[in-house]
């Protein structure tokens, strides 16, 4: 039996879990998790991901993600994949990394979010991780770090204005202090006996928690938009709607940041786009932006190529290939890329 799309539309927050395979650790060491934060960055830079908190412990990790575009499959299979390759590269080995399918939980924002996300910042202390409430600040995989450290040191994809704002408390040392506070509280007064698994949280009354085909966290409310819009996603042949549908996002998105970088790129060089086009296939510059577009964005090789004129999909690959290679020894190209980059 097919497993059912993931319900998808825009704005949608989430709360994801993926376990290792088997239970077993996804991360070993400082290194693998600076492997993950990497990775992370990256997906949110690609698929436009929105993150409001994660943890990270050895055989999981949870996010609490928003999707400004309907497109959390195709840009957490970037995500999913870069991590086994990645990991595994490093470890020498092969296999599956994670459990199955990731669990997502569709999050209705308000008190619900502030609640996901508090558990989330004290699922160290639940597991045992941490010892006690007191030390939790100290936990470094988390973004309860990030929350209550400076602003400036904070990862570009981290969105914290919405943890503040439903905290009841600012981006301040003060504020800083109270969420940290409230954490407490909740962490020393216990829930009752409520869940303590991953992908579950102490809900406000009334809470509703499946709707159809897919889990939910929110009100009665919230369920009956969800299950209108999975009606309307239903409606012909839904397999194939939604595969066009995430296929189409998904170009459209890589296309609108690959037109991006190759604009800054024109004007960093002081180029027109035809004056490049008629350059040789090698240029340096040519190679340059597209070795930028390739790692940073979803398009296709053949839509760089034909972009940047460079000749065949091989040809483009190759070229790429050379370019990342001389980047490692090349400081005045690395100056360009980086100086690129920043204009976007």
């Amino acid at each position: 039996m097919a497993r059912p799309v993931r319900l998808e539309f825009e704005g949608a927050i989430y709360h994801i879990v993926a376990r290792g395979d088997r239970d077993e650790e996804i991360v070993r060491d400082e290194a693998d998790r600076a492997i993950f934060l990497k990775a992370l960055g990256e997906a949110c830079g690609r698929a436009g991901f929105r993150v409001h908190g994660f943890v990270l412990v050895d055989n999981q990790y949870q996010l609490l993600l928003e999707t400004p575009s309907p497109n959390l499959s195709v840009g957490m299979a970037w995500l999913q994949n870069a991590l086994t390759r990645r990991i595994n590269a490093r470890h020498r080995q092969r296999g599956h990394l994670f459990a199955g399918r990731y669990r997502s939980v569709v999050i209705e924002p308000g008190e619900w979010f502030r609640t996901v996300l508090d558990e989330m910042h004290l699922y160290p202390v639940h597991t045992g991780v941490v010892k006690n409430s007191s030390a939790l600040q100290a936990y470094p995989w988390s973004s309860l770090k990030f929350y209550l450290g400076p602003a400036d040191l904070r990862p570009a994809w981290l969105e914290t204005k919405t943890g503040f704002l439903l905290a009841g408390s600012g981006d301040t040392d003060q504020g800083r202090g109270k969420l940290l506070e409230a954490l407490w509280i909740r962490a020393e007064s216990g829930r009752s006996g409520a869940d303590h698994r991953p992908g579950s949280a102490m809900a406000p009354a009334n809470a509703s928690v499946k709707a159809r085909r897919g889990w939910f966290f929110g009100s009665l409310e919230f369920r009956d938009k969800l299950i209108a819009l999975a009606a309307d996603r239903d409606a012909g042949n839904p397999g194939a709607q939604s595969t066009d549908r995430r296929n189409e996002i998904l170009r459209y998105h890589g296309e609108k940041q690959a037109t991006a970088f190759l604009k800054a790129g024109l004007k960093h060089f002081d180029v027109d786009l035809d004056e490049l086009k008629r350059a040789r296939k090698n240029d340096p510059r040519k190679a340059l932006i597209a070795e930028l577009i390739h790692s940073k964005t979803q398009v296709r090789l053949d839509w760089i190529s034909a972009a940047l004129g460079m000749g065949v999909r091989s040809g483009c690959c190759r070229l790429i290939y050379q370019m990342r290679e001389r980047l490692k020894s090349d400081r005045a190209f690395r100056k360009h890329r980086k100086r690129i980059r920043k204009a976007l």
